[in-house]
């Protein structure tokens, strides 16, 4: 055994750490339900997705109102170090999320879709509950002891038997404090690439209608109608189903959904090699739009590719189909909308100085993203290295 640590039910920890279950410290209670009458004006009420969104919570981003008796106020009140799991969803992985209320709320409750566990002591700090529930071991524990019937439902009978390694309160606070300036360094990065988005968004708007030039051009553009600019190519040939998809492979495959890439495989005889330029892939159910400029397999259904008439660039195009509003009318085809719009073309090496400024902009929020997803992954491995003891803070 190596110096410093003990032997428990689970697993190695450190010798001045004790092992607890939840029920030790916490008291279960199930929320309110009311009808629908009852919502949207009243007392606040803290609902299933602002627990499962947010590891804490605090009073005035709560949104949700429903009105209450003073009874039924006091009946489910929301308290100061108050920990909240969500008690039921569409599948087992959504259930048991945690979050804390880490200020003093003034008249709020708690929806039934979500457990309340309010504390019968301090043997937990209010910051460090952000995390200790978030453990690969408790999550996995809740999701292993979940029940399913038509959803998957947790209760405070199961959650209060689960245990976990309880560090000293000294500790616990060093613990939350380092994780809480991840979370502060993740919170900018995002912060920055929303704003880049804003920027790129406002740049497309601009540069893709020709209400500012880019130095050097000038000149009245075209108008095109749809059929004049894009052809449509079989995708049936190069499409294989859901089933088929793998998570390795020798070639990406794309499909209409928001991944850039949905999955892999080697089925190089269904290969869609796009043109010089590359092509454009248009969701007909989803209306969402991306390029490609290397070989694909389409996924499923409902990927369209298009390309671009010759002496015209394909990039500059894909990029007037992103701002393009399409009617959304659900899970329908929407490639017939497309159809009937008619696009804006400028000559050649305007298409492709456009392009490349837009371009550089996506280049830079994909650098962006990749830090801030970095960065996730390095606090998510460092939480669990610091929740189980294997790594100590001064």
């Amino acid at each position: 055994m190596i110096a410093g640590y003990k032997q428990t039910e689970l697993g190695v920890i450190p010798k001045d750490w004790d092992i607890i279950t939840l029920g030790e410290i916490f008291t279960f209670k199930n929320g309110l339900n009311k009808g629908k009458e009852y919502f949207g004006f009243g007392t606040p009420i803290v609902n299933y997705m602002d627990v499962y969104k947010n590891s804490k919570l605090c009073a005035h981003d709560l949104k949700g109102k429903v009105n209450l008796s003073k009874q039924e106020i006091k009946a489910y009140e929301v308290k100061k170090g108050d920990v909240f799991f969500t008690r039921t969803s569409e599948t087992v992985e959504e259930v048991g999320v945690a979050s804390v209320m880490i200020d003093e709320p003034r008249d709020t409750v708690y929806s039934g879709f979500i457990l309340r566990a309010h504390p019968k002591n301090e043997k937990l700090d209010d910051q460090f509950k952000r995390y200790c529930f978030s453990s690969n071991n408790i999550r996995k524990t809740i999701v292993s002891k979940a029940t399913y019937t038509t959803r998957a439902l947790t209760n405070g009978r199961i959650l209060s038997g689960i245990s976990m390694p309880l560090p000293p309160i000294p500790e616990q606070r060093a613990i939350a404090n380092t994780l809480s300036d991840a979370d502060a360094l993740i919170t900018s990065q995002d912060q920055l690439i929303a704003k880049k988005r804003d920027l790129k968004q406002a740049a497309m708007q601009d540069l893709l209608t020709g209400k500012r030039r880019l130095p050097g051009f000038s000149g009245v553009w075209g108008v095109k109608r749809f059929d004049q600019v894009f052809k449509k190519q079989n995708a049936k040939n190069h499409q294989i189903q859901t089933r088929e998809y793998c998570e390795n492979g020798s070639h990406p495959v794309i499909d209409q959904g928001k991944n850039a890439i949905v999955a892999y495989s080697d089925q190089s005889e269904k290969l869609f090699r796009p043109p010089q330029g590359g092509v454009i892939v248009f969701g007909d159910h989803t209306r969402i739009v991306k390029y490609a400029d290397f070989d694909f397999l389409v996924g499923a259904d409902g990927a369209q590719i298009l390309t671009v008439e010759e002496k015209n660039s394909t990039k500059f195009f894909y990029y007037q189909l992103c701002v393009k509003e399409i009617p959304n009318t659900g899970y329908n085809r929407h490639y017939k909308f497309l159809k009937e719009m008619s696009f804006l073309v400028p000559t050649l090496p305007e298409q492709h100085a456009i392009a490349a400024v837009l371009s550089d902009m996506d280049t830079e929020l994909n650098v962006s993203e990749q830090k801030r997803d970095k960065t996730k992954a390095i606090k998510q491995g460092m939480m669990q290295e610091l929740l189980t003891g294997r790594i100590r803070l001064n």
